[in-house]
């Protein structure tokens, strides 16, 4: 971060660039509205929190992306330290969505076998 002569695309460069997931929740549109009847208050409101998780991640990568080309060739400090920032936002908002997959299924895992 330090070294005024790196650009931050230079910086992601030399890290391995990044990759963020494509994430499509189709199949829980698809589920909510084709067995709604069948569901519980308890896990519609688990899919909608899974679904608000997606829509919040994909803001926050696209504001990732929009900042980061933006500013490509910036050798700045504070231009490295607010990427940090945000790419440690998309991380925790990942990680945030992967524990509320886990949780889904794994409170679930009995209605989703059954109805399989």
């Amino acid at each position: 971060m330090d070294n005024s002569e790196q650009s931050l695309g230079d910086l992601v460069s030399s890290s391995g660039g990044f990759q963020v997931a494509s994430i499509k929740n189709v199949s829980l549109r698809f589920f909510i509205s084709n067995k709604a009847e069948l569901l519980e208050f308890q896990v519609i409101s688990q899919l909608l929190d899974i679904e608000a998780q997606t829509e919040l991640l994909s803001d926050k990568i696209e504001r990732l992306g929009d900042f980061s080309y933006s500013r490509i060739n910036d050798t700045t400090q504070e231009t490295k330290l607010n990427f940090a920032y945000l790419v440690a936002n998309v991380l925790d908002s990942e990680q945030a969505l992967l524990e509320s997959y886990s949780r889904f299924l794994e409170e679930n895992e009995g209605f989703l076998k059954k109805n399989n």
